[in-house]
């Protein structure tokens, strides 16, 4: 699911997670799907930047093709 809507063949991700006593103070709403997005298109971002390519051209060339659906799931 890392890959959101790309074709991503691999994929390694670290996480730090942090914990608090402490309530959150805001509406608890759509948890971790806007997150994701951003991790998700910033990591594009930061592939195209790295390629010397246009960010629009990387999406593109890694976006399933129409006779790619349906997409399996990743083996877990």
């Amino acid at each position: 699911m890392a890959s959101g809507c790309y074709k991503i063949p691999a994929i390694r991700v670290e996480i730090v997670g942090v914990l608090t006593n402490k309530m959150s103070t805001d509406a608890y709403r759509g948890a971790g799907r806007p997150e994701a997005t951003y991790l998700i298109e910033r990591t594009i971002d930061l592939v195209a930047a790295e390629l010397k390519k246009d960010p629009a051209e990387v999406r593109l060339k890694n976006f399933p093709r129409l006779q790619d659906f349906p997409t399996p799931l990743p083996p877990e």
